[in-house]
């Protein structure tokens, strides 16, 4: 599975830091990847740069504290990567018998051949609308191979392996596209071929809006077609209320609602580390191995999280949530399941829909409270599935239970902000013009 190398380094090194600090239990991991970046600015190319950047960590825990460092002095062989052509040959753990082993993997053949010039044309036609003003565009192409993220200090690792015997490998390629001028800001992420589509979407918006006459709605309820930000902001403000510490100290939006229903029934949210658009996390930080957790199954709320201290406290089995530097537990790779067969079908309605493009973060309060949710970015008032107009921003006035009772179909599933989500589309939603 592994370069014997790996093995030995983890032979040589992690076994006596174990035996060294007296851990309970530790953990090896490879981080990094190969990246290619290219920015711009004022139509110019400004920095080309390739790198490739790899480094070990070790990661224990004694006493229920938390130990973490880099690994000085060692010189990682040049043929440990994330291609699969270089994992072969090693069939046992030198620390236990393997107990499980995890396989997260997004690399693509197109994107895989895809190189720092080739980068410019998946943006050209974009770059292309904005040839009125040109010299306005900046922005970032980056090309990331392996694990290593452009935006982050701390990428999640290639390879990981623990002393319980836990084996769990991440590898991907993807094209990170980021260009803006003063009032249009495009961010994008290509994992695939299909991905690029989305790419001649974006471009046929931005054509079909550009002359579009910006009005204010009337007061009164819509359907309103959420983006994936949009619907990623909703699942983040909602996201500590799934921890165990949150839901039986009556903190939670949703106490006393397990295993009832909370949403409709088209609602799926889970927790996995193993989605090939999110970091891979197979581990939590005293080494138990993640598992797919169904967070809300058919609009109920199925699982709450629970760390080992948790599970003592409020006597559950469960546990795979230990997040040392936080004294409760939180879901941390949440996917939304989407894709409905109706959607377009909805989309094309004769029904006047409000597209949202963003929104502020919702602070809720109880579960049938009423509180105001703002609109941000662009607006649009869209009718038999086009456009039709531009709109001035909206106040949404609605509770939880209300909107989230209300879904109607979701489209295609996407990476936004580190979760996956799908655009999403609400019935007779109340707004107010600001």
């Amino acid at each position: 599975m592994f370069s014997s190398d790996f093995y030995e380094i983890g032979e040589k090194k992690f076994s006596n830091w174990i035996k060294e600090e007296q851990l309970t239990i530790g953990e090896l991991a490879l981080h990094g990847g190969s990246i290619d970046i290219l920015k711009f600015n004022s139509c110019k190319i400004s920095e080309v740069q390739s790198k490739l950047n790899l480094y070990l960590t070790l990661r224990g825990v004694k006493n229920r504290l938390y130990f973490q460092k880099k690994i000085d002095g060692i010189e990682i062989p040049k043929y440990i990567h994330y291609k699969n052509s270089l994992m072969n040959g090693v069939t046992e753990l030198p620390f236990q018998k393997k107990n499980e082993y995890r396989n997260v993997d997004s690399s693509f053949l197109e994107i895989e051949k895809t190189t720092v010039s080739l980068m410019l044309h998946y943006i050209f036609d974009v770059v292309e609308f904005f040839k009125k003003d040109m010299k306005s565009i900046s922005g970032e192409i980056y090309l990331k191979k392996g694990s290593l993220s452009p935006f982050d200090k701390e990428s999640p690792p290639i390879y990981i392996i623990n002393n319980l015997g836990n084996v769990a490998k991440y590898s991907s390629t993807r094209i990170i596209l980021h260009f803006y001028n003063n009032d249009y800001d495009f961010h994008h992420i290509i994992t695939s071929k299909d991905d690029i589509s989305n790419i001649d979407e974006e471009v046929d918006r931005l054509k079909s809006t550009q002359t579009l006459q910006l009005k204010t709605i009337e007061k009164g309820s819509y359907k309103l077609l959420f983006s994936h930000k949009a619907i990623t902001k909703l699942l983040y403000s909602i996201k500590k209320y799934f921890s165990s510490s949150y839901y039986f100290e009556n903190s939670s939006l949703f106490s006393s609602k397990r295993f009832k229903k909370i949403a409709s029934h088209l609602l799926n949210v889970y927790d996995t580390p193993f989605h090939p658009l999110l970091p891979s996390c197979p581990f939590d930080e005293i080494a138990q191995p993640k598992t797919v957790l169904p967070l809300i199954e058919n609009g109920y709320l199925s699982n709450l999280t629970f760390s080992h201290d948790e599970s003592l406290r409020y006597k559950s089995s469960e546990t795979a949530h230990n997040r040392l530097y936080q004294n409760f537990s939180t879901p941390n790779h949440i996917y939304l399941k989407g894709n409905s067969d109706d959607f377009q079908k909805q989309i094309e309605s004769e029904s006047n829909i409000i597209k949202v493009s963003d929104i502020e973060t919702p602070n809720w309060r109880g579960f049938d409270d009423l509180i105001n949710i703002f609109s941000k970015g662009e607006l649009f008032l869209m009718k038999n599935g086009n456009i039709v107009s531009k709109l001035t921003p909206i106040n949404i006035e609605t509770t939880f239970s209300n909107l989230f009772m209300s879904i109607l179909s979701f489209g295609k599933e996407r990476e936004s902000l580190a979760f996956v989500t799908p655009e999403t589309l609400f019935n007779s939603i109340k707004i107010t013009p600001i």
